[in-house]
């Protein structure tokens, strides 16, 4: 859902990283980025779902949970500086990237971005419920409607509780996030580079009406490497419903990658 118990103040121990349990030597970091409207603790389930080698890491934007006094980003280019400063540092182990819907454009823009900086990237790309990023957008904006024909996009959309939609008050909290990260997606621009070389995985809700198959199926013309592509029961919010399948077959993929603790940055 969009709004949830998350926008409370959870720990975290650096600004824009969200961690859920300690590892004291992990052997990958999963950076994993929300969709838009929610904050990192939306991957709070996700630490008991892998196992202790896998230090899972919740992106955390500005303007979501523990962030929520900074202003929200509306621009993508900004948005990627800060996000990449967030995390550089703690690029010192293989890492792999998880979006979901907004978060996978943002992940892949990252994984892009670390490419131009010349900084090793994401040994994998894992994407769920978004179109790939050069299928060109078929909606009608919606970032600068009135509040009530917003509203009602947000409630078509699904995943946010109908108490939730019908609070004023979380409503007006709730907007400005909202406006901005619908913002960022639908004023992105993608600008053709070469195909990612890492393997890319996707997930989509065979539900989704928010995201066709076809749109989802063009991810493998990102990748030079490795594609694989997996339906997962639900809508655009099957995540909510079907954490364990999702999480299961990102492990598979992860432990494939075959890392060992030689390939830690020196």
């Amino acid at each position: 859902m969009l709004y949830h118990e998350g926008m409370m103040k959870p720990h975290c121990e650096k600004s824009g990283i969200l961690r859920f349990r300690t590892i004291p030597e992990p052997l990958v970091r999963l950076f994993c980025f929300p969709y838009a409207g929610a904050g990192a603790s939306i991957f709070r389930a996700w630490s008991k779902e892998f196992p202790a080698y896998v230090d899972v890491c919740g992106v955390q934007p500005p303007g979501k949970e523990e962030r929520f006094s900074e202003m929200p980003a509306r621009n993508m280019a900004v948005l990627l500086e800060g996000l990449a400063k967030s995390i550089v540092s703690e690029c010192e182990i293989p890492f792999v990237f998880f979006g979901y819907s907004m978060g996978a454009l943002l992940a892949f823009e990252l994984a892009r971005l670390f490419r131009r900086m010349e900084r090793m990237g994401p040994f994998l790309l894992a994407v769920a419920a978004s179109r790939a990023p050069h299928v060109q957008r078929k909606r009608p904006r919606a970032y600068d409607l009135p509040d009530e024909e917003f509203l009602q996009v947000i409630r078509d959309l699904g995943g946010t509780t109908e108490d939730v939609l019908t609070d004023k008050e979380v409503v007006r909290l709730l907007f400005p996030v909202l406006r901005a990260d619908f913002k960022i997606v639908e004023t992105y621009r993608y600008h053709d580079d070469e195909p990612l070389s890492i393997p890319i995985v996707s997930f989509h809700g065979t539900k989704d009406t928010y995201v066709a198959i076809e749109e989802h199926r063009e991810w493998q013309r990102q990748t030079r490497s490795g594609f694989a592509e997996y339906s997962v029961s639900g809508d655009h919010f099957f995540i909510n419903s079907n954490l364990g399948f999702v999480t299961k077959l990102l492990l598979k993929h992860i432990n494939s990658l075959r890392l060992t603790p030689d390939l830690r940055m020196k």
